[in-house]
């Protein structure tokens, strides 16, 4: 049996060479664990809760043995550190726009071979996010569905 050929580094390569106006966005490779006011706002797979890749199955869908793989990619947009601002909401404002910004570039976003489709799963979620280190930020989570072929 074929074993199954997932193509994530392309998915998050094409991610990351998306250009959305006043947003920093960042490859696997470049994701820092701890981040500063001066990364933001940034675009990056998700390192803390949900992990960046999540709810993958593999079935096989030909007589040749060939995959179909689904899974799922997590991304965050981070804002703002928190206590940046006086007042709690102060970012939302602008996080809401950012992230309208970052649905428009995942809708439009080129085909990636071998992917059937790259959609989001559900609106995305706002709220304290966090970086590998712990440190809390305003932002939002986005999960991105694939489906392979």
């Amino acid at each position: 049996m074929t074993q199954p050929v997932m193509r994530v580094a392309q998915v998050a390569s094409a991610i990351a060479a998306l250009d959305i106006q006043g947003i920093k966005i960042v490859d696997l490779h470049q994701m820092k664990a701890a981040l500063t006011d001066r990364d933001c706002p940034m675009l990056g797979p998700s390192s803390n809760n949900p992990s960046f890749l999540t709810d993958w199955t593999s079935q096989r869908r030909s007589l040749q043995g060939n995959p179909d793989n689904r899974y799922t990619l997590n991304y965050t947009l981070y804002q703002a550190p928190v206590g940046s601002d006086r007042g709690l909401f102060a970012q939302y404002p602008t996080l809401i726009e950012n992230a309208r910004k970052v649905v428009e570039a995942i809708q439009a976003l080129p085909r990636v071979d071998g992917c059937k489709s790259i959609t989001l799963a559900a609106m995305p979620a706002f709220g304290s996010v966090f970086d590998a280190s712990g440190q809390q930020f305003h932002g939002a989570m986005f999960a991105l569905r694939i489906v392979e072929f």
